[in-house]
């Protein structure tokens, strides 16, 4: 086979250092702005992007060249300079760790929306919340003292 064919579908989740409100309603669609440019800089489609003051959702298609390690740092780094450069007055930084969840082709109009309605599923339920859900039903268990910094 000449070509190589890759559909991986992620489902990614970060917060804020400190999960901190950052992201405000006049921030997060410059913010989204760039991190859509970054990811297509590596080749990575954005299917959705979108959350809160303390966090946000990709729903994304990795290339086979990229690793999600390797996409992640790259984001992480070039959107907490970018948003350092915007506003230097604020002490920007995303928490060290992430959540990457797989995602299989029939749930993508599911994820899609459940990014989509962040800020409604905020006023029910906490970022904490979220993430132990999301952790739990891909069959994972975690550090609380490491993902929730």
């Amino acid at each position: 086979m000449s070509h190589t064919y890759t559909r991986q579908l992620l489902h990614v989740v970060f917060s804020t250092k400190e999960r901190r409100p950052h992201l405000t309603k006049d921030v997060r669609p410059r913010m989204y702005g760039y991190i859509r440019t970054v990811s297509e800089d590596l080749n990575v489609a954005v299917l959705a992007l979108n959350g809160v003051e303390d966090h946000l959702h990709l729903l994304i298609d990795l290339p086979a060249s990229l690793n999600t390690a390797e996409f992640m740092q790259k984001l992480k780094a070039n959107s907490s300079r970018w948003f350092r450069k915007q506003f230097p007055t604020v002490d920007f930084r995303w928490q060290r760790g992430y959540g990457a969840f797989s995602v299989s082709e029939s749930k993508v109009g599911d994820v899609r929306g459940y990014i989509d309605r962040q800020e409604e599923h905020h006023k029910k339920s906490s970022f904490e919340d979220e993430i132990r859900k999301l952790v739990a039903n891909h069959g994972l268990t975690f550090d609380e003292r490491f993902f929730l910094e």
